[in-house]
């Protein structure tokens, strides 16, 4: 817990927001094991509330709802805002940003595209690209607002460059596990047909292309596949899935049914979400494999 601790002359490139805010907890009275394992815990549900609150305002309440949904039937998408929390942050950082540029407000949009640099050390660049294309694409000349947010995250990203030599790319060895959501995926497929075949252009649609796009691009081009395929990356895929289940929904009219897609769609996601995975190249298919089932095994 002090940096004297670390090795003589080496500079620190992990962002310092996260653990300012461990200090925070640690000088209120907590351990640091304590701290740690409270913001572990805390993580999911903010999440969850974050994204419910602000995808139920940009589209439908229905919407927020199968957002929250299928964050908590993946298994390894939760285990991932548990074990990073950083990039938890991150991406309810993004999300405000979004929400927040739709409504108008765009220097204040670009506060939080600021933080996720402070917060992670390499998800603020594809954050701040995606919002920043989404922004001129979408208002045109008000997402150059967004450009205050590199003005805001200079001192850290020039410290970044400073010592850039510091900075390498290992081996994963998370990389060998591969987690394949059936139902999610195949979801996402329709819900992207259904979006092509109608004709949608709104903003939010525009958004999730993007993040498509920028999470497959990382995918392969970085050494987190993982991470890009199973967790943080993943997010595009539960977005489009949350879509093409509220599409249905739209097109059914009569309450009970709607109740009974609803209640499907919660029986089907959070008690068994079937799930294809690929460990050290032996393909195993799980048909219990949501969250919440898995909490129930330990």
């Amino acid at each position: 817990d002090r940096l004297e601790c670390a090795p003589a002359g080496r500079p620190n490139l992990y962002p310092p927001l996260y653990h300012l805010a461990l200090c925070g907890l640690h000088q209120a009275g907590l351990d640091w094991i304590t701290a740690a394992k409270a913001v572990s815990v805390a993580i999911v549900p903010l999440f969850c509330l974050v994204f419910y609150l602000i995808f139920s305002r940009l589209a439908r309440p229905s919407f927020g709802f199968f957002v929250v949904l299928l964050i908590l039937s993946s298994y390894g998408f939760v285990n991932g805002l548990i074990n990073n929390v950083p990039a938890a942050c991150v991406l309810m950082l993004w999300a405000l940003s979004v929400f927040l540029f739709t409504r108008g407000k765009y220097p204040v949009a670009a506060l939080p595209a600021a933080l996720c640099f402070y917060v992670h050390p390499f998800l603020g660049y594809p954050v701040w690209a995606i919002l920043l294309a989404w922004g001129l694409w979408t208002r045109k000349t008000r997402g150059l607002w967004y450009l205050l947010s590199l003005v805001l995250a200079a001192p850290f990203i020039a410290h970044q460059a400073r010592y850039l030599p510091y900075v390498s790319f290992l081996p994963v060895g998370e990389n060998s596990l591969v987690e394949l959501k059936i139902g999610e995926i195949l979801l996402a497929a329709a819900g992207m047909v259904w979006a092509v075949r109608r004709r949608e252009r709104c903003p939010v649609l525009l958004l999730f292309w993007l993040v498509l796009v920028a999470s497959v691009a990382l995918m392969f081009f970085s050494g987190y596949r993982y991470r890009f395929l199973v967790t943080q990356g993943f997010l595009p895929v539960l977005l489009f899935a949350a879509y093409a289940l509220d599409v249905f929904l739209e097109h059914c009219p009569e309450r009970r049914k709607q109740w009974l897609i609803l209640g499907a769609a919660f029986v089907f996601f959070f008690l068994a979400s079937p799930t294809l995975v690929v460990s050290g190249g032996r393909p195993k298919f799980i048909a219990g494999d949501s969250f919440f089932i898995n909490s129930l095994k330990f």
